[in-house]
C-alpha cells in the first residue's frame, strides 16, 4: 500500500508540472532618425527568445501593413511619414514592446545666430554693461520697440533690463525691479512695448499685478495698471495690441485672457477655454481647450498666436464680431517631435517662445528655433539644444528659449536662459548687383557683384540647364560687396549663376 501511495503521489506531481514561459528580451531598441525630403531610412530592433519571434512595426500605434520583419524601411521619405515608430516582438506565448523611435524631416531655412549681451554661462549674474560685460540671470520674456530697443523680464533676480543698439555694441541697463525706479517685482516673465514706446510688464507672483512703464526723458514714470489679473491662477506671457488691449494665458486656469481699459477702470477676463478644464479641442470662446500656455503674440490685424506646450500645438484666437474663434495652426495635440512641414504634419518639443513678424510669419523657439508661415509650413531656422555657440542655422547652439521677438527687418531676437544670454537670429540675405560683360587680357568675361551677411563662408556656383550645378570658387565676404569675374565667360555656352552658403 505504501509503494502504491508513492506511485499515485509521483503521477499527480507528474500532472500538475509545466514548463517555463519562454520569454522574449529586447537586445536592441530602434534609434530615432533625423533626415530631409526624399531619403532612404531604417530602423532596427534586436531581440532574443527560445521560440521562433514575429514582428510587427507600428507608427503612432497602430500596424504598418507588411512590416514584419526585424527590420523597418521607409524609402522617399515625406511629411506623412514623421511619427513615432515602435515594434511589438513575439514569440508566441508573449510578447515584447520596443521604445519608440522618432522619424524627424527637417527643411532648414538658416538664419544667422550672434550673441549680442550677456556673458555664457550656465549660473548667470547681474551687471549692466556692455556686450558680454553685462551680465543676466534667468532672461525670460523679450519684447522690441519700433526703434530697435530690447526690452527682458529675467523671472529669477526680478528685474526689467533695457538693451540699447549702440553702433555694433549693445548696451545693458535696468530700468525697474530691484528698487530701481521704485519697482520692486517679484517674478516677472511677461514683457510688451506699444508703439508708442510704453513697456508693460506681467509679474507672475505679485498677485497677477500689471504695471506700465512710460519713457519721461532719461527716467520712466511707473503705474500699476491692475493686480490679481490671473483669475486665481499662474501667469505666463505677454501681449499687446494696436488698441493697446493686453493679452496673456491664464496658464493654470486653461484660458486665455485679456485686459482692457474700460470706462475708468482696467478689466481682466477670459476670452477663449474654459476655466480649469484641460483639453486640445478647437472652438469658438468657451468651447476651446487648451492645456499649458505660457508665450503670446498678436499681429497687426489683433490675431493672437499661443504656444500651448501641453499640447505640443500652436494655436490661433481670430476676433470676429465679439467672439473668438480658436484653431490649431501647426502641430498635432498630445505628439511631441522635431518634423518641419505642412502644419497637421509638423511636430513640436513644448514649443515656449512665440513672435509674430509684420506679415504674419510666426517664430517659435522649442527644440530649435522654428518659423511657421501664415497658411502653416513649418520649417527650423537655427540652433540645437545643450550648445552655446553662434553660427549659422544647424551650427549655432543654445540652452534655451524662453522668449522671442521680431522687429521690422525680421530680425528675431530670443532668451538664451539656459545660457543666461540675449541673442539674435537674422535671415541670410543675397543681392545680385547688375552684372557686366568686362574685357580681359585674352578673353572676355562676365562680371558682377554679390552683397550679403558679412564674416560668412560662400560658394558661387554656375549651371547650363538650372537642374546640375557646378562650383566656381568659395569666398567669405569681409567686406561686400563681393565682385566674382568668370575669366572663361567667352569661351562657355550660356551660363546661370548662384551664389549659396555651403
Amino acid at each position: 500500500m505504501k509503494h502504491l501511495l508513492l506511485v499515485v503521489t509521483i503521477a499527480i506531481l507528474l500532472l500538475n508540472y509545466s514548463p517555463a514561459t519562454a520569454q522574449v528580451t529586447i537586445t536592441q531598441q530602434p534609434s530615432s532618425v533625423t533626415t530631409s525630403l526624399g531619403a532612404t531610412v531604417s530602423f532596427t530592433v534586436g531581440a532574443t527568445s527560445t521560440n521562433t519571434m514575429s514582428f510587427q512595426w507600428q507608427k503612432g500605434g497602430a500596424n504598418i501593413s507588411g512590416a514584419s520583419n526585424s527590420s523597418l524601411s521607409i524609402t522617399n521619405v515625406h511629411f506623412p511619414d514623421c511619427g513615432n515608430y515602435s515594434v511589438v516582438v513575439s514569440n508566441g506565448s508573449t510578447n515584447a514592446v520596443s521604445t519608440n523611435a522618432s522619424l524627424n524631416i527637417t527643411l532648414y531655412e538658416p538664419y544667422w545666430v550672434t550673441t549680442l549681451a550677456g556673458k555664457s554661462s550656465s549660473i548667470g549674474g547681474y551687471k549692466d554693461g556692455t556686450n558680454s560685460a553685462a551680465l543676466f540671470s534667468d532672461p525670460d520674456s523679450i519684447a522690441v520697440d519700433p526703434a530697435g530697443n530690447l526690452f527682458v523680464v529675467e523671472f529669477t533676480l526680478g528685474t526689467l533690463r533695457k538693451v540699447t543698439p549702440a553702433g555694433t555694441d549693445w548696451v545693458v541697463t535696468t530700468i525697474a525691479g530691484r528698487g530701481t525706479n521704485g519697482v520692486t517685482f517679484n517674478s516677472p516673465n511677461g514683457v510688451a512695448v506699444d508703439n508708442a514706446g510704453n513697456v508693460f510688464v506681467l509679474d507672475f507672483n505679485s498677485a497677477g499685478r500689471i504695471t506700465e512703464l512710460s519713457p519721461n526723458g532719461a527716467n520712466w514714470t511707473v503705474t500699476t495698471l491692475a493686480t490679481n489679473v490671473n483669475g486665481g491662477s499662474g501667469l505666463g506671457g505677454l501681449a499687446i495690441d494696436s488698441a493697446d488691449t493686453l493679452y496673456f494665458p491664464g496658464q493654470g486656469r486653461r484660458t486665455i485672457r485679456k485686459l482692457e481699459f474700460s470706462g475708468s477702470d482696467w478689466v481682466a477676463s477670459d476670452i477663449a477655454g474654459m476655466p480649469g478644464v484641460i483639453g486640445s479641442s478647437d472652438g469658438t470662446n468657451t468651447d476651446a481647450r487648451f492645456n499649458l500656455c505660457d508665450r503670446i503674440a498678436v499681429d497687426a490685424h489683433g490675431t493672437i498666436y499661443v504656444g500651448d506646450y501641453g499640447n505640443q500645438t500652436i494655436r490661433v484666437i481670430r476676433k470676429d464680431d465679439t467672439n473668438y474663434v480658436v484653431t490649431t495652426l501647426a502641430g498635432v495635440a498630445g505628439s511631441s517631435g522635431w518634423c518641419d512641414g505642412p502644419g497637421a504634419t509638423a511636430r513640436f518639443s513644448s514649443p515656449e517662445a512665440i513672435a509674430v513678424d509684420g506679415v504674419g510669419n510666426v517664430y517659435v523657439g522649442d527644440a530649435h528655433l522654428r518659423k511657421i508661415t501664415p497658411d502653416g509650413f513649418v520649417t527650423t531656422l537655427a540652433g540645437n539644444r545643450n550648445g552655446v555657440s553662434d553660427g549659422l542655422g544647424s551650427s549655432a547652439g543654445y540652452g534655451a528659449i524662453y522668449g522671442a521677438a521680431v522687429d521690422a527687418n525680421g530680425y528675431v531676437y530670443f532668451t538664451d536662459s539656459g545660457n543666461n544670454t540675449i541673442r539674435r537670429a537674422q535671415p541670410v540675405t543675397i543681392a545680385f548687383n547688375t552684372p557686366t560683360v568686362v574685357a580681359t587680357n585674352s578673353s572676355m568675361a562676365f562680371q558682377f557683384g554679390v552683397t550679403m551677411l558679412s564674416n560668412l563662408s560662400y560658394r558661387v556656383q554656375f549651371s547650363t540647364n538650372l537642374i546640375t550645378w557646378a562650383s566656381l570658387t568659395n569666398f567669405t565676404a569681409t567686406n561686400p560687396p563681393f565682385v566674382f569675374t568668370d575669366v572663361g565667360y567667352s569661351n562657355n555656352p550660356a551660363r546661370f549663376y548662384r551664389v549659396v552658403t555651403p
